[in-house]
């Protein structure tokens, strides 16, 4: 998830902030970077917990749809006007732009990029929603891998501290190309002090129609923070072999490498053979039905194994 999100104009599809003019934080600079009809999300936090290794908060976001920008004849302030709420000044454009904002400019989880016509103001989840996800605090950087500790999360509302983390969350640095995912056989989080450093997700074959499908599991996601230690990915890797070893009956572990150019080197690191190499493309995904790409892909596809 980039730093810089993305805000929803005039009823267009969401599209990146415009900075042309962004040059400091002084009204007349900001002014340019915030529209009527510009969404944005107001972000507070309402209880905490401890239930996981990584420690979450209650957030409710609300939607605010920008009625009105207004800067002063001798640019030295700016009035931002909302529907249903008080207006505010420079501050919160400036909000917008900073890396932790308690402002969005994009939709949270469980919230759509547009709220749906026949819906009242008010109304869930097009205008707010509410939900656990983790803290917003960055990890610091770690050097030793051995520092970590993984953690298999199970149990009401582990996938969705899972997920949020994939898509980029608490502090949109661990993220996967994915995003979440909707069904697992596993979920791990490797920690430090609390900090999460890495996920990764084991889930059932995609299809049982090949002989031995029933003795693998696959490695669906794989995930680090910039502040890793080195070697994260093939120390994971290890984890889930041994999870799998002492706590499944299936034979093999296999990992599908070639999203963005992903060759599979932290695979290979691990002890995974290469068992298949194959071109395949997203457009085959069009013509199924209900299914839409909004990108043409295609790749150099890599299966690794892992014989346990």
């Amino acid at each position: 998830m980039p730093a810089l999100a993305f805000p929803v104009r005039d009823g267009s599809e969401p599209a990146p902030l415009d900075h042309s003019s962004f040059a400091g934080d002084t009204p007349a600079e900001l002014a340019p970077t915030i529209r009527v009809g510009d969404h944005v999300f107001e972000r507070s936090v309402i209880d905490s917990r401890t239930r996981f290794p990584v420690p979450e908060v209650k957030a409710v976001y609300r939607r605010r749809i920008v009625t009105d920008v207004d800067l002063a004849p001798d640019g030295m302030s700016l009035t931002i006007g909302f529907q249903e709420r008080f207006p505010t000044d420079e501050s919160m454009v400036a909000t917008l732009h900073s890396i932790d904002p308690e402002w969005h400019t994009y939709p949270p989880a469980g919230m759509p990029d547009f709220p749906r016509s026949d819906v009242e103001l008010g109304a869930k989840p097009d205008w707010e929603v509410t939900h656990w996800e983790p803290e917003r605090v960055t990890p610091p950087p770690l050097e030793d891998v051995t520092d970590l500790i993984v953690h298999r999360v199970q149990g009401r509302g582990s996938r969705q501290l899972v997920n949020h983390l994939l898509i980029g969350e608490p502090d949109g640095r661990i993220d996967h190309r994915l995003g979440g995912v909707a069904k697992w056989k596993a979920g791990f989080i490797a920690t430090h002090d609390g900090h999460p450093y890495s996920v990764a997700v084991l889930a059932q074959p995609y299809s049982y129609s090949y002989d031995g499908a029933s003795e693998e599991l696959y490695v669906t996601r794989l995930a680090n923070h910039p502040n890793r230690p080195p070697n994260t990915s093939s120390w994971m890797l290890a984890r889930l072999r041994d999870w799998m070893r002492k706590h499944t009956e299936r034979k093999r572990l296999v990992a599908i490498a070639g999203i963005d150019n992903n060759v599979g080197t932290c695979y290979q690191a691990a002890g995974f053979e290469l068992d298949r190499i194959e071109t395949v493309s997203s457009t085959g995904w069009e013509s199924r039905e209900g299914r839409a790409v909004a990108r043409r892909d295609e790749w150099t596809e890599r299966r690794y194994v892992l014989s346990l």
